[in-house]
């Protein structure tokens, strides 16, 4: 899809001191407690839980999934070390024998490569709650600092307007349609809809968005012809005002948290060979 690879691949096996320092820091300054193995997290010494998804505790509370444990404090209070069950994998930890919470991998791991507080954090609208409600949680009350200064969390790719999931069985890899479409119209159909937006899946999707790259590839080499075949010396003033003018919509479309959306009101190559 021509997107840049991570630098850094690190894995949750190969990094377990940092998560166990992390989640020993978080117990010694009484932002979470031992019971029976378990380490958990102690949602009410942490003010500002809910700031991400914008709801207070009560609400959280009510509304939340979450399954009746008497070791917790709170109900919402959430594992960051589990007591490690017969036949799992175990690593051993101040707290006996265990393995990480789901969330603390992620915190310990972050900070760890990228610094107390990230530029920009991203994932799917349904880790808003309680994933990164927790690693908001976690990160900073461990290390004092802000956790991410900016938020980006992308809509659904749906099927016939159903979440497309492996449990539903109706999903498909990114592989299986490059081999009818190739990677570019793929990458297309991802922009041609803001990325907290959901896109509804279908043969009809792609098939437009084949002919809509295939038009702004004609409007290139439109360009290209056009300037090659222009006498020498400096653009028409129309024509500069009009690149001017299209410079600044995509400035202002970026500058729009990412809105691919506004990108797609562009002339047609006429207009361009016009102006020139």
């Amino acid at each position: 899809l021509n997107v840049m690879d991570a630098d850094i691949h690190p894995k949750v096996t190969e990094n377990m001191d940092l998560i166990i320092d992390m989640v020993k820091k978080l117990v010694e300054s009484g932002h979470a407690y031992e019971s029976n193995g378990d380490v958990y997290f102690r949602t009410t010494s942490f003010s500002d839980y809910g700031k991400l998804s914008g709801q207070p505790m009560e609400e959280l509370q009510a509304g939340a999934r979450i399954d009746v444990n008497d070791q917790k404090e709170n109900p919402l209070d959430f594992a960051v070390w589990k007591a490690a069950k017969p036949g799992e994998p175990y690593w051993e930890s101040p707290w006996g024998k265990g393995r990480p919470g789901w969330h603390i991998e992620c915190s310990a791991m972050s900070t760890h490569y990228l610094g107390d507080t990230l530029d920009l954090h991203c994932g799917g609208q349904d880790l808003i709650f309680p994933h990164h409600e927790n690693e908001i949680a976690q990160s900073e009350a461990a290390t004092g600092k802000a956790f991410s200064h900016y938020w980006m969390h992308n809509g659904y790719i749906n099927i016939d307007n159903k979440k497309m999931s492996k449990s539903l069985g109706n999903f498909f890899t990114v592989r299986e349609v490059a081999e009818q479409y190739g990677y570019e119209v793929i990458r297309y159909m991802m922009i041609q809809a803001h990325y907290r937006s959901p896109i509804n899946y279908c043969k009809e999707l792609l098939d437009a968005c084949k002919a809509s790259l295939e038009r702004l590839y004609t409007c290139r080499n439109t360009l290209d012809r056009a300037i090659a075949a222009a006498p020498a010396g400096d653009c028409s003033e129309a024509a500069k005002e009009l690149f001017a003018q299209r410079e600044q919509q995509f400035i202002t479309a970026m500058d729009d948290d990412l809105n691919t959306c506004l990108l797609y009101t562009s002339p047609s190559p006429r207009d361009y060979a016009a102006s020139r």
